[in-house]
């Protein structure tokens, strides 16, 4: 290998015009060729690497921490064209100062930005053409080829160097070459290079997708960094030399498994208003190739659309019915804004279908035909096994479109389960009931007040199913394991059989242990009422939490359902104190397992939620503590699509359970199990 590697040095040196003789004089050993090769290919592109000054701006962007102190930035185009990274002017500068290959100070402007690659195209303006380098074709570039990182930000005249190999390429989701460089905010914006004085790509913090988790821009001591291919960049020049702005093209499309390793790709729908929605792909579509790549996972989708910008189109093929079906969708910058779905049913399954138990006050169901004691047995023609199957349906469902509702009159009482079907056991060809009735309902978005009650139901009533579950049972308090760590975790667990889906209220109280007697009497009568388990994890340190500490809820999410059947609709992480800021962190790292988030007594001030919401993936807030504090960030959470209630809270002390409002409280978890 170390042959090889010095074969390619050798080549590499006889094509910038040195002589095989000349290389044995001056470096004897092998050493000593890689330094003249790495140098000799460095003086090839050192002068078309700049350094990049701002001045003014803001500290922060978005919550984030921006650039402090002068960048890198590479030039492409003789007339003044220099990209560089948008780690770098997030802050909105209020100058900007190139140093020039000559040694002068020219003032640049940004003139677009690639939000896709994190790229921005500045120009200055220069009485002469400035010194462009060689850029080398993405199918130059090979894995375990020499490269050499370059950065202008110590020194205007001299460039930072640090040498490895490319490492992997197509990462990013398709966007970036990987390399074992040393990458960081002292190249960033400069050049990845090639043996050959070519210049590959440009270094950039890039998101490296959820294959590796963590903020891309802290990667930097780990021995992995990313560069975009120039050619990628190149490109697109003539649409950023213009003044527009490239983003990340987005298809939405809501898959019925999140897991991006499991296949193959079925979808329960096209999110509202989305490229998706308006070329009609639909609910069961089972997409096997996308830009002419076939697609076995989640992970391959999302590979095929990484590269794709907004604005431009890829063909997605897809199986319905046994037959294969080509779209072509134009992606777009962004999803429509979602709201979560509401019909306003309480519902339980039967072995026919949906039993309506109750409808809610004020909700499209009420306005409509519906009546508690129907069953609902197909929704736009699928067949409802299950609550999920309908909850899917009406996730995507459009606000302007009905949905068609097939009921039967009366339930049988005698055909009542408490037990899911499987996924692969649910049959898909059940015929519609010759005595169905047809209803069509026009769902809206989730209400923004609390409900008023809770479900009028008999709490925990024996069945036939459950003869040996009393009415008068207590709920007991069990420890729950947390392998290596040291925090101490119990739950409160109902008494019901584990065959019944259960509620999960999940806490992160203040730093230090939370009473189980108090917690125990504060829950006890609503975990047995209305079936739900609260799990308190109390922290490591009695004094903080840490940030390790945020993925225990996932344990114990995790621990929990090996034992129970957990309803995901009714499953919420919540906090006391500044343990509310833990469980936020925690909500948005299983959002896809939870549906709801609470704080109480939490300081949001500086809260800034990350995602915008979108199907199957809503998550709804409530926020106690005082109103005037927490009605701005309810506010902002509800910009993004999301339901967020504000809870007044009184004569509230943080990690007392009696304080809580617990009607309230109660009212806003069971409303989570509605549709």
């Amino acid at each position: 290998m170390l042959m090889t590697k010095m074969s390619l040095l050798v080549l590499s040196l006889l094509a910038l015009g040195l002589s095989a003789s000349t290389l044995r004089a001056q470096s004897p050993t092998l050493v000593g060729a890689e330094e003249a090769a790495f140098q000799a290919a460095v003086e090839q592109v050192a002068a078309s690497v700049v350094q990049i000054e701002t001045f003014g701006g803001l500290e922060r962007a978005d919550e984030e921490l921006v650039a402090d102190g002068p960048t890198t930035g590479t030039i492409v185009a003789a007339d003044g064209w220099i990209v560089s990274t948008l780690y770098s002017f997030r802050q909105q500068p209020a100058s900007i100062l190139v140093t020039l290959p000559d040694g002068s100070r020219a003032a640049a402007r940004i003139v677009a930005r690639d939000y896709s690659r994190e790229v921005a195209l500045l120009k200055v303006d220069s009485d002469e053409p400035l010194p462009v380098a060689r850029f080398a074709p993405k199918s130059d570039v090979q894995v375990g080829q020499w490269t050499v990182a370059l950065g202008k930000t110590y020194d205007k005249q001299s460039v930072s160097q640090s040498v490895g190999i490319v490492s992997a390429i197509d990462r990013a989701y398709g966007k970036a070459i990987q390399t074992d460089a040393k990458v960081s905010p002292i190249n960033y914006g400069g050049p990845l290079i090639d043996v050959a004085g070519r210049v590959i790509g440009i270094l950039s913090p890039i998101s490296p997708g959820t294959f590796l988790e963590g903020d891309s821009s802290q990667l930097y001591d780990s021995g992995i960094g990313f560069a975009i291919p120039i050619e990628d960049i190149v490109s697109r020049l003539p649409i950023m030399q213009q003044g527009t702005d490239i983003h990340s093209g987005k298809l939405g499309v809501v898959s019925a498994d999140q897991n991006e390793f499991i296949g193959p790709v079925r979808i329960t729908g096209a999110a509202p208003g989305s490229p998706a929605a308006r070329v009609h792909m639909q609910a069961g579509d089972v997409i096997i190739s996308a830009g002419g790549q076939p697609v076995a996972m989640l992970a391959q989708l999302k590979h095929a659309l990484g590269p794709v910008d907004a604005g431009q189109s890829l063909s997605i093929v897809v199986q319905r019915d046994g037959k294969q079906l080509t779209f072509e969708p134009t992606l777009a910058e962004e999803i429509p804004i979602y709201r979560r779905r509401y019909l306003g049913l309480r519902l339980h399954k039967t072995s026919r279908g949906l039993l309506i138990e109750d409808i809610e006050p004020d909700s499209p169901a009420e306005k409509s035909t519906l009546r508690a004691g129907q069953t609902i047995t197909h929704c736009n023609g699928q067949p409802i096994h299950k609550r999920s199957d309908l909850q899917n349906i009406l996730a995507v469902a459009e606000l302007d479109t009905p949905l068609r509702l097939h009921v039967l009159a009366v339930a049988d009482p005698d055909q009542v389960s408490g037990n899911d079907l499987a996924a692969d056991q649910a049959p898909t060809d059940v015929p519609i009931p010759d005595d169905a009735k047809v209803v069509e309902l026009l769902a809206s978005t989730w209400p923004v007040d609390l409900p008023t009650s809770l479900p009028d139901i008999e709490p925990n009533a024996a069945t036939e199913a459950e003869p040996n579950v009393a009415a008068n049972q207590e709920a007991e308090v069990v420890d729950v394991v947390l392998g290596d760590f040291p925090n101490k975790a119990y739950a409160i667990i109902p008494p019901r059989s584990s065959e019944r889906s259960l509620g999960l209220l999940v806490v992160f109280p203040e730093p230090g242990e939370l009473d189980r007697a108090k917690t125990q009497a504060y829950w006890s009568d609503f975990c047995h009422d209305y079936g739900w388990i609260v799990a308190v994890i109390n922290s490591g340190d009695p004094r903080s939490w840490s940030r390790e500490e945020i993925g225990l809820a996932g344990r114990v999410i995790g621990r929990l359902s090996n034992n129970y059947q957990l309803d995901k609709s009714r499953t919420v992480i919540a906090g006391l104190g500044v343990g509310g800021r833990v469980a936020l962190a925690a909500a948005l790292m299983e959002n896809k397992r939870v549906s709801g988030a609470m704080t109480v007594g939490t300081d949001l001030a500086r809260l800034g939620w990350p995602t915008q919401n979108s199907p199957m993936q809503s998550i709804d807030f409530l926020l106690i503590g005082e109103m005037k504090n927490l009605e701005p960030v309810a506010e902002s959470l509800s910009n993004k699509g999301y339901a967020a209630h504000v809870q007044a809270t009184g004569g509230l002390e943080i990690g007392k359970w009696e304080t809580l409002p617990t009607q309230a409280v109660q009212r806003w978890l069971e409303g989570l199990a509605r549709l």
